[in-house]
């Protein structure tokens, strides 16, 4: 047996170990991670366990032979060195003295035959440990089989895996997404609500200021009532007054003129002349009568005029107010209408996306749950595997 036999079988004791080990953990992780019933995982561990009393055995058996090979190299090359030197030695003894040189090369090949012998013995050990090395090379296919057989499965498990942590990844951003955005919506849900609500609030205010107004231009309109109807009695008199003093005017005059003619016509006597004076003065002075008169209904009709005008100045206020009023709750109405549909259209949407992320958020958490399903724990793996 030499050094590359005993190579080769220390690298198959290596590889059992290797096999068994490997075996054991893809089988019982699959048996464990698939819910396999106990024996099966049992019946793993005995085969693992045969296998490794299999590889000692083999490695117990491999010591006499390697001390033998080793014996055996020594010897070959104690042998191999003894008989060159008797070789070299008997020829050139028999160069020197003849017969005593013959002797020793005799010997000398006589040792080296017995090495030969040896050699040859040690190499025909070697066919039943190759042959040994064979069958335990096909003892251990089976096991090496099921090992990759494992290995794949493990593979595809770890990418299973893999796929299933990203989509939970993936779910958990889509849930926090659809969370954060139902929270905006619900915000700007909450916005528009209490923006109608400003808005009723200021309806309701403008309300009450329209209906203060309202009430005090009905109490000023009541109280201007009959001052309007002083000042229509006052503009009444003045009116008369003033077509009577025209009249005695214009009489006046005329009487004037008649008299200053009376006056002048030589004809006349004194007597016309002073009752034509006369007449004249006398309608003079109903003409300053009738203007006196005309002065103190004017006088009269701006007296009524100032209270009406301080009434009017009263109700240029409420009346401000009033208009004002009116004009804002009709635009506010038409707020309140646009307002109110955005209430709507904004808590539909937020209960919507609300409903979605909750939705999202079940599907990640059940995605996670199933990602994060505990493997088989370490303890049900033999020491020697995990050695």
């Amino acid at each position: 047996m030499n050094r590359k036999t005993f190579w080769s079988v220390a690298a198959l004791r290596v590889l059992l170990y290797l096999i068994a080990a490997s075996q054991v953990v893809g089988i019982a992780a699959g048996e464990e991670a698939a819910g396999g019933p106990p024996d099966e995982v049992a019946q793993a561990r005995a085969a693992y366990e045969a296998a490794v009393q299999a590889a000692r055995e083999a490695e117990a058996a491999l010591v006499p032979l390697r001390e033998a090979m080793q014996k055996a190299d020594a010897a070959f090359a104690a042998a191999s060195k003894t008989a060159n030197d008797k070789r070299r030695r008997a020829t050139e003894a028999k160069d020197l003295s003849g017969e005593p040189g013959v002797q020793e090369l005799k010997r000398a090949e006589e040792s080296l035959a017995a090495a030969v012998k040896e050699l040859a013995e040690a190499t025909e050990a070697k066919p039943p440990l190759d042959q040994a090395l064979a069958e335990a090379r096909a003892a251990a296919q089976p096991l090496q089989d099921a090992y990759d057989a494992a290995e794949k499965a493990a593979r595809e498990a770890e990418a299973a895996a893999k796929a299933a942590a990203e989509a939970a990844d993936k779910h958990e951003i889509a849930a926090k997404q659809a969370a954060d955005r139902a929270r905006a919506l619900r915000r700007a849900a909450d916005s528009a609500r209490m923006a109608l609500t400003r808005l009723q609030q200021l309806q309701q205010s403008f309300q009450k200021q329209l209906e203060l107004a309202t009430a005090q231009i009905a109490r000023l309109e009541a109280e201007k009532k009959p001052l309007d109807e002083a000042l229509a009695a006052a503009a009444n008199r003045v009116a008369s007054a003033t077509e009577v003093a025209a009249q005695a005017e214009k009489a006046a005059q005329e009487a004037e003129q008649v008299a200053k003619q009376v006056a002048e016509d030589a004809a006349k006597s004194e007597d016309e002349k002073k009752n034509a004076a006369a007449e004249a003065e006398a309608k003079r002075k109903a003409a300053e009568q009738a203007k006196a008169a005309l002065s103190e209904a004017q006088a009269a009709q701006r007296e009524a005029q100032k209270p009406v005008d301080a009434l009017a100045e009263r109700l240029a206020r409420p009346n401000q107010q009033k208009s004002l009023a009116e004009s804002t709750l009709a635009n506010l109405a038409k707020q309140l209408e646009a307002a109110s549909a955005a209430v709507q259209a904004a808590e539909a949407a937020a209960q919507e996306a609300e409903k979605a992320a909750e939705e999202k958020r079940k599907l990640a958490d059940a995605i996670l749950a199933a990602a994060k399903a505990e493997p088989p724990a370490e303890s049900d793996v033999p020491q020697e595997i995990r050695d």
